[in-house]
């Protein structure tokens, strides 16, 4: 499982560090962020990259805050943006993809416990 205070120093140039630190809640009825699909799957792609040269497992929360965002708001795109659906169906399911990949090591109680 990603450490998040590991994932806050990674990533202390976008700012993460003091939107954990002020514990910033976005609104379920926060404006969109993204206009275009592109930028979206663009900014996506970007996470996974850095999961993989971290070598770490990329998850939802992760690419969430990555995104600088709320899983509401994405649950939002989702049903209200028809165009962005497809797009975050892939990430979500790259990112069980990768947890379940975990399944086959020895040491697999934590990615039975994410997936659940």
């Amino acid at each position: 499982m990603v450490n998040m205070c590991a994932y806050v120093r990674i990533n202390k140039e976008s700012g993460l560090k003091d939107m954990l630190k002020q514990n910033k809640k976005v609104s379920k009825y926060a404006p969109f962020k993204f206009e275009k699909v592109d930028e979206f799957v663009k900014k996506t792609n970007a996470y996974f990259a850095l999961c993989k040269k971290e070598k770490h497992l990329p998850n939802k929360v992760g690419w969430v805050l990555h995104l600088k965002t709320t899983r509401e708001l994405i649950y939002k795109y989702r049903h209200d943006r028809p165009e962005f659906s497809y797009a975050i169906k892939e990430a979500e399911d790259y990112i069980e993809q990768a947890w379940l990949g975990r399944l086959e090591q020895p040491s697999c109680v934590g990615a039975i416990f994410y997936l659940k």
